[in-house]
């Protein structure tokens, strides 16, 4: 079954509201000798913008939850999901899901959440490192 338009920007809305849910009740539980590895990452790992000297916010002044819900980035690349997947695999679990159709997925390796919606095909990921790449990133 094909979506509207308006439904899709209405799943879009949802899946992003849960997404964060999810990952925002997961991120607490993240022991503090872990967490603080993604803080060294993105405080002194090769930035994603080598001229941004600001970066973003800082990870260690920030709540987890805020840190989280606020670095979400969306895009619509099947190739690059499926990449992301294949480098980090290994170290993932499935955290929670949205619906029945929607495993979202923590990989504790890169500190990367990430899920993709089988009906709009988007791709919703958090780098807990950001600005930085997440470790073991090619």
């Amino acid at each position: 079954m094909s979506l509207t338009n308006q439904e899709t920007d209405q799943r879009i809305q949802m899946l992003n509201q849960r997404f964060a849910d999810v990952i925002s009740a997961h991120v607490v539980t993240i022991s503090d000798n872990i967490y603080r590895r993604y803080s060294i990452q993105a405080n002194i790992g090769e930035n994603v913008i080598p001229d941004d000297k600001e970066g973003s916010r800082n990870i260690d002044n920030t709540p987890r939850t805020e840190w989280a819900s606020e670095n979400v980035t969306s895009y619509f690349s099947e190739e690059a999901y499926n990449s992301m997947r294949t480098t980090y695999q290994a170290s993932e679990k499935e955290i929670g899901r949205i619906g029945d159709d929607t495993p979202v997925y923590f990989a504790e390796k890169g500190g990367i959440y990430y899920m993709r919606d089988p009906q709009t095909r988007l791709v919703l990921e958090v780098w807990l490192t950001w600005p930085s790449y997440p470790l073991g990133w090619d």
